[in-house]
């Protein structure tokens, strides 16, 4: 895919509110970007948070109609938990309902910790899994909306009982495992690939492969069928 292409699917997914900057987030940006326009930083850096995504999953989020990015200075009041998250479910948001969503921090998105990463992991996770249904199983969780994808959700199954120990890999659930490990490819690649080979294998391989996902537009079935 080229830059021209990419740039073309994200400027869908802004126009329909896929990734979504609150009013509140834009006013503040200047608390978490510095420069002469922290909105148009803050906006870039939203964008970037989809980079680790090969194209065909970038292009599945922005067709998929549940699933949002949305940026806030803190966590709607009722949520747990206070900090960046994904949420299942139907959340009004500035007079509009958003199905399945990430809340991310304005800070978490200047700290380029690979919070972004990590959370939006959760969302594709569920989509994967189960189309984004409500308390549907996730892929990560042996789930799969086709043969197709239940066959990575079986691999992710043997990567989980298989991953090694030490750190938050003890005890830390299938769904977390996967994002934790997607936020490391992101923003810590090497550490990821020393710590846990076999994981770093399959996402460099395998599920963040634009090559591994050549040709298999058809692999979703029908998202929000």
């Amino acid at each position: 895919m080229s830059a021209t292409e990419r740039e073309a699917l994200l400027e869908e997914a802004r126009r329909r509110k896929k990734l979504y900057p609150t009013t509140r987030a834009l006013w503040l940006a200047g608390l978490w970007f510095s420069g002469p326009d922290p909105v148009r930083a803050l906006r870039k850096a939203l964008d970037e948070v989809l980079s680790f995504l090969p194209p065909i999953l970038l292009a599945h989020f922005v067709a998929h109609p549940a699933g949002y990015v949305l940026v806030v200075p803190h966590v709607p009041a009722g949520l747990r938990p206070r900090r960046s998250c994904y949420v299942e479910g139907d959340l009004y948001v500035e007079g509009r309902i958003f199905r399945n969503a990430v809340f991310l921090l304005g800070a978490d998105l200047a700290g380029g910790w690979g919070v972004g990463p990590h959370e939006v992991a959760h969302l594709l996770d569920h989509l994967l899994g189960s189309d984004g249904r409500p308390e549907g199983v996730y892929l990560s969780e042996g789930g799969g909306t086709t043969p197709f994808l239940r066959e990575l959700g079986r691999e992710l199954q043997t990567l989980y009982r298989s991953r090694p120990s030490g750190g938050y890999r003890d005890w830390i659930g299938p769904r977390g495992y996967l994002a934790r490990s997607v936020q490391m490819y992101a923003a810590q690649p090497e550490e990821l690939r020393s710590q846990d080979p076999a994981m770093y294998g399959f996402l460099d391989e395998v599920l963040l492969s634009e090559a591994f996902w050549k040709d298999k537009e058809d692999c979703f079935g029908h998202p929000g069928g």
